[in-house]
């Protein structure tokens, strides 16, 4: 046990670069078990695969969940202890073959981190060729070694975690600094952005009915009546009159115009794409404005911070192509090489990020001109902080901050209390589809189903490998993806939202409903 832990002990004082880490775990597993090789592979969740570039080798091995001995492991969580390596179907020589080396005992075993009350597998270590210790031979690894590895695994778990909570944060600061340097810098002139004098007029003076505006002020408020060119102008009328109802253009100096160029700004520069379009940007925006009137956020940020939640939700997906983060880095796209160059792991929040300052450098389009000195620098640096943690990769981090954070309650007078409080909600506001009444969620559902399937398409046409999700040939059903995404991801994040600001318990509430009409739909479809 002593061995374990002072294991534990050097790998706890390595909380750093995800490196050093990942060799402090190696050089740790190798220690324990007198082990002549090791291999970390870890998880790609979108992917569906297991790699690794930290090993004794310094060659990158990249493979299926499922496959292999590792994969093996990474599919069932229970470690394997191998006594004749090339007797069991699973193993592939050709690695030997590749490395100049004879595999004989292996023991392979998980490695887990508890995320939000739940064990989530994040990577695969591999002994190979346990040595005797007085003669040097390789021998089979015993049972000892297999405890002493998920004791140590325990310690790798949180060690790893918190090396990519760390360079998350490394890298969103990295990505904020730049753009905080360059909103500074940048000359207020005129937009590339062409917004055309009739539709500002058009919209100007497009009449809603306050009926129609009441129900924009509820949560029953469904965007997708508004997706016809007709009804463009009303939409951006009605999220004018949200602002306005709310008192922020009159608070911070925003004329009618400018407000309504800058959302016509925004809107031409979203594609049109079945999920990531403007629409979603206004039902983010629509909804942000809920969690500020019916869900109690205004007694806890102040105008700046709830304005700026508003007006990030706008701009927070702006020219998204319907493809992620991971496509734009492994099909090796131009904005996927400059990020990889830069560090950056945030390809589209970035992008979003620039485009964002981009439109507020027109004079015309600049809703923060009238502000304060104060609350235009301030407000420049929340709506780039809150764009990047959108990022879904950074999703556990943000949810770890706000633990630590709120630990002993909100106090949004302390600047990054407000700052983080922001991007929760933001962050809740971006996955909230699933919180809308089931027939509104459901369109949802479908929109964003069919543009994966639609980036999944194109990675095979690219003989790229399809992350199941994301493979229309799948067959998967639609209730099934959103009973995993509520259940996994959806519900847990507005649960973890509602225990430190009790008013979320209404989005919680309707989530779990939605999740319980998908599940009676897959019951029905197996009886």
């Amino acid at each position: 046990m002593s061995i374990v832990m002072n294991a534990g002990t050097r790998l706890a004082r390595s909380m750093g670069k995800q490196d050093e880490v990942f060799q402090t775990v190696i050089y740790g597993a190798k220690k324990l078990s007198n082990a002549d090789r090791c291999s970390l592979f870890l998880v790609d969740k979108e992917r569906f695969e297991l790699y690794s570039s930290a090993s004794d080798s310094d060659k990158c091995i990249r493979f299926k969940i499922g496959r292999g001995i590792a994969g093996s492991v990474a599919q069932t969580g229970q470690h394997e202890n191998i006594i004749d390596a090339y007797a069991d179907y699973r193993f592939n020589p050709a690695f030997d073959k590749q490395m100049g080396y004879v595999t004989r005992t292996m023991l392979c075993f998980p490695v887990f981190c508890e995320v939000q009350g739940r064990k989530e597998l994040v990577a695969v270590s591999q002994l190979i060729n346990k040595l005797d210790e007085h003669t040097g031979e390789v021998v089979p690894f015993s049972a000892q070694d297999v405890e002493n590895a998920s004791q140590f695994a325990t310690f790798a778990g949180i060690g790893i975690m918190n090396s990519r909570t760390f360079e998350h944060a490394l890298s969103a600061r990295n990505d904020a600094m730049k753009l905080i340097s360059k909103a500074k810098s940048c000359k207020q002139e005129p937009s590339q952005i062409k917004v055309d004098q009739n539709s500002i007029d058009l919209v100007m003076a497009t009449h809603v009915s306050e009926a129609e505006l009441n129900l924009s002020r509820t949560n029953d408020f469904n965007i997708h009546a508004y997706k016809t060119e007709g009804n463009a102008a009303t939409l951006v009328k009605i999220i004018i009159e949200l602002f306005s109802e709310r008192d922020y253009l009159k608070k911070f100096n925003i004329a009618r115009k400018v407000m309504c160029k800058f959302i016509l700004a925004v809107r031409l520069l979203y594609r049109v794409i079945p999920y990531h379009n403007f629409y979603h940007a206004a039902d983010v925006c629509q909804t942000c404005y809920c969690y500020i009137k019916h869900g109690g956020l205004n007694t806890v940020l102040d105008d700046l911070h709830c304005f700026i939640l508003m007006l990030t939700a706008l701009v927070h997906d702006v020219d998204h192509m319907g493809l992620n983060n991971s496509f734009h880095f492994k099909t090796e796209t131009p904005m996927g090489i400059l990020s990889n160059s830069t560090g950056s792991t945030s390809v589209l929040e970035v992008h979003h990020c620039n485009l964002t300052i981009d439109i507020l450098s027109d004079p015309e389009c600049n809703v923060l001109k009238g502000m304060t000195k104060e609350d235009h620098k301030q407000s420049f640096k929340l709506v780039i902080d809150s764009i990047l943690a959108t990022d879904m990769a950074k999703h556990k981090e943000l949810i770890e901050i706000g633990t630590a954070l709120f630990e002993k309650g909100v106090d949004t007078t302390d600047p990054e209390h407000a700052r983080t409080m922001l991007q929760l909600c933001l962050k809740g506001a971006d996955i909230s589809n699933i919180t809308k009444p089931f027939e509104i969620s459901r369109r949802w559902a479908i929109a964003v189903t069919e543009e994966f399937f639609q980036q999944g398409d194109k990675e095979r046409e690219m003989g790229q490998d399809v992350n199941p999700m994301y493979d229309r040939e799948s067959n998967k059903a639609l209730a099934d993806g959103q009973v995993s995404f509520i259940t996994f991801v959806g519900k847990p994040y507005f649960e973890f939202l509602q225990s430190f600001h009790p008013q979320f318990q209404y989005w919680k509430d309707v989530a779990a409903s939605n999740e319980n009409q998908w599940k009676q739909q897959i019951a029905a479809m197996h009886t």
